[in-house]
């Protein structure tokens, strides 16, 4: 009986464990993106949303908990639902597949990104969402879709602009005859870089991430 009651009481305490923990990542995942009416600003262009240092929903579902970000995409399509005075003419299961079809088709956009896009159809940007006696959920995934289309160019461009950075130092370099270890060293002195111990490509890659959306 003792020994029952041990086991009882362990995997009451693993529940709990793993209730908590739960907790823990919904209120992370709601705090470090806020839904659209708890944020104090919107997010002011696509380049905004590109460049925010985010991880992609399905990094966030690997590394936090997994159907973290289906939850947040439902609690912000009922946001934007509520604010087309939408909400009592879709059916519960509808807002469940869209919030499904987002996150399985477009895994690979950062929670601003989609933030963004919630926040350009709220504002007319795709339309105006049908409402009578039902909608058609058609509207809000073509609509993802167009503005899926826009941020991908935007960020093309924004590669492109970081290539043709890292091009026109790699010239610099050889036209001065800056190569190897002692050529690098001798740049950073030259440029005022202080406490780089990282070599010339690591260093191009370091200051890609911080200008481009890079895991």
């Amino acid at each position: 009986m003792e020994i029952q009651n041990k086991e009882r009481q362990l995997s009451l305490q693993q529940k709990q464990q793993q209730s908590l923990t739960q907790i823990n990542a919904v209120e992370w995942m709601f705090t470090r993106y806020p839904l659209i009416s708890k944020r104090k600003e919107a997010i002011s262009s696509a380049v905004e949303a590109i460049k925010t240092n985010d991880l992609a929903i399905s990094e966030i579902d690997t590394q936090i908990e997994k159907g973290i970000t289906v939850k947040w995409i439902k609690a912000q399509l009922i946001e934007v639902l509520n604010f087309c005075g939408a909400f009592e003419a879709i059916r519960d299961t509808q807002v469940v597949v869209i919030a499904r079809q987002i996150r399985s088709k477009y895994y690979y956009l950062t929670p601003t990104e989609l933030t963004y896009f919630f926040e350009q159809f709220m504002s007319g940007a795709y339309g105006t969402l049908y409402v009578g006696k039902t909608i058609n959920p058609q509207v809000i995934l073509q609509a993802i879709r167009l503005c899926e289309n826009a941020l991908i160019n935007k960020r093309a461009e924004i590669q492109e602009e970081i290539e043709e950075a890292r091009r026109k130092v790699e010239k610099e370099f050889t036209s001065k005859g800056l190569l190897g270890v002692n050529g690098w060293l001798r740049y950073c002195q030259r440029r005022g870089i202080t406490d780089q111990p990282n070599p010339m490509q690591g260093f191009i890659k370091d200051a890609k991430k911080k200008q481009f959306n890079v895991k």
